[in-house]
């Protein structure tokens, strides 16, 4: 989409176990919504990050609960076993977990009685925030977490916070540009979302994302904590630019390089049409 138009609106998603999974905070989302006529000529960068190409070499899969479209789970995930990022009334938790799955109607892509979705459904009854197929270094413990100032970076914005007795600091690039007289409206392109902190008595610079455009909706920060139980943070991110679709990948940091912050070790897909 050549003309890309922002807005911000809010949504709400209240996730729960049977049914969506819950970002850690609600807050005001951006979406392409209305062309505009007085776009600058652009050129785009060509880094895209995470990368498709690499999507079948990350170390695990992630999924959600509820109802899934065919393609969201396989029968070889049933194979699997799994952990989950969970909600308790009073903190967050990562714990091994069973699942109920089925084969069930789906009303966006099934004929009559053809069952090709899946129902997914934990036994564990607190809210899942998202599903982990197991890794050696997970195990059961409570979630260290820290409430973001916001869940998304329009270029030229940053914040710091502290967490863990760590300064970090989430700062976007790229190019945006005012096309209306609403001052929420922006045409944003070559976006890059980074997190730097200190690591070994040095500072780092991680990209989280790259995306040359922004085609109905922007990136967003779902969930920040040690879900690792290393002592540094995590997160969970969509990276999906569009609203047909969710894309969240999770960045762990004790899987990550030397040098390195955080890795993607992970995703899920979830289509909205």
């Amino acid at each position: 989409m050549k003309n890309i138009l922002i807005t911000i609106i809010v949504l709400i998603f209240a996730f729960s176990c049977k049914e969506k999974i819950e970002p850690q905070t609600k807050k005001s989302i951006p979406i392409v919504s209305v062309k505009s006529k007085k776009f600058k000529k652009r050129v785009y960068d060509t880094l895209v990050y995470p990368n498709r190409s690499q999507d079948y070499f990350y170390i695990s899969k992630l999924s959600r609960t509820g109802l899934l479209f065919s393609g969201e789970f396989s029968n070889d995930d049933l194979k699997n076993k799994w952990l989950g990022v969970f909600k308790s009334k009073n903190d967050y938790y990562l714990s091994k977990t069973e699942l109920s799955i089925s084969r069930v109607f789906h009303p966006l892509e099934d004929a009559v009685d053809n069952k090709a979705g899946w129902n997914i459904t934990t036994i564990n009854k607190d809210t899942c925030i998202v599903l982990i197929k197991e890794l050696p270094f997970l195990k059961n413990h409570k979630i260290e977490t820290v409430t973001l100032p916001k869940n998304y970076l329009f270029p030229g914005d940053s914040f710091k916070f502290n967490f863990l007795n760590k300064d970090y600091i989430l700062f976007a690039t790229g190019e945006k540009e005012k096309v209306q007289d609403n001052p929420e409206w922006f045409a944003v392109w070559n976006y890059k979302l980074y997190l730097t902190t200190t690591k070994n008595n040095k500072q780092v610079t991680d990209l989280l994302v790259s995306t040359p455009k922004m085609s109905d909706f922007m990136v967003q920060i779902f969930f920040s904590g040690d879900i690792d139980n290393d002592g540094n943070l995590d997160l969970l991110i969509n990276t999906s630019t569009h609203y047909a679709y969710y894309k969240p990948y999770l960045y762990l940091s004790k899987p990550a390089k030397k040098g390195k912050l955080l890795i993607p070790i992970g995703f899920y897909y979830q289509s909205h049409c």
